[in-house]
């Protein structure tokens, strides 16, 4: 899941933590640290399907950056 509970005051940031089914254990996932760490914004967090891998999107260190796609991903 994404959550800002490592700093609850502060909308503009995300984190990802992992948590066992029976809501123990949670964790925080930190891909940044120090100060920077304190303003990733990590969303739309899903694992692999074989749940090795995280996939995510993310502002690193505030950043915002132009969103970067691939063309021809999904035909309908």
């Amino acid at each position: 899941m994404s959550s800002n509970r490592h700093d609850p005051k502060n909308s503009e940031v995300f984190g990802i933590y992992v948590v066992n089914v029976d809501g123990s254990g949670v964790r925080r996932i930190e891909i940044e640290k120090g100060v920077f760490g304190e303003r990733e914004r990590l969303n739309h967090v899903c694992f692999s399907s074989d749940g090795e891998r995280l996939l995510f999107t993310a502002n690193l260190g505030g950043v915002t950056a132009e969103p970067v796609g691939l063309a021809n991903v999904l035909r309908f």
